[in-house]
């Protein structure tokens, strides 16, 4: 039977199709096409690069990410799920243990997405620093209930001046 030799995309082993096949066969089997679809890229062994561009390896059958099997064998210990594994270089396939720092999942959204408005305002009545909720921090402007009514007073009875005739 006369083939035609081609390269896997994915994997890189050559193997045999038939002629008519030719322009269409990318790779070598299924399980290639569906790493390919699904993003992953085979490295060495066991080690793949997930379509986000984490190095994947598996141990015992599954899938983790190598940056942290990398900072539990440096830990001694297993990470629990709260903690996150940073980059400090931002490359997410250099997983060098010098690179690679632990950090909450709220430390890590502060890294990332530092607050754009202050944490600590000033009241507009009182003077009282105060550190309002964080949904409510680009409109907080008074630090209690009974400030806010003072605030509030001080508004009407200044429209109510601006529209009384003089």
């Amino acid at each position: 039977m006369a083939g035609c030799i081609l390269t896997c995309e994915q994997c890189g082993v050559q193997y045999l199709v038939k002629p008519s096949r030719k322009a269409k066969s990318r790779f070598c089997s299924v399980r290639c096409r569906a790493n390919h679809d699904r993003g992953r890229q085979k490295v060495s062994g066991d080690v793949f690069v997930g379509h986000n561009g984490y190095r994947l390896r598996k141990t015992n059958g599954l899938r983790e990410r190598e940056h942290r099997l990398t900072v539990e064998e440096v830990l001694g210990r297993p990470l629990l799920p709260s903690e996150i594994v940073h980059h400090r270089n931002g490359n997410r396939s250099d997983n060098r243990p010098e690179n690679l720092e632990v950090m909450s999942s709220r430390d890590h959204g502060l890294l990332h997405n530092p607050p754009t408005t202050p944490v600590h305002l000033v009241c507009a009545v009182c003077g009282k620093t105060f550190t309002p909720h964080k949904t409510k921090r680009k409109r907080a402007v008074t630090c209690s209930r009974e400030c806010f009514r003072l605030r509030m007073k001080q508004i009407w009875a200044d429209r109510r001046a601006r529209k009384s005739p003089k």
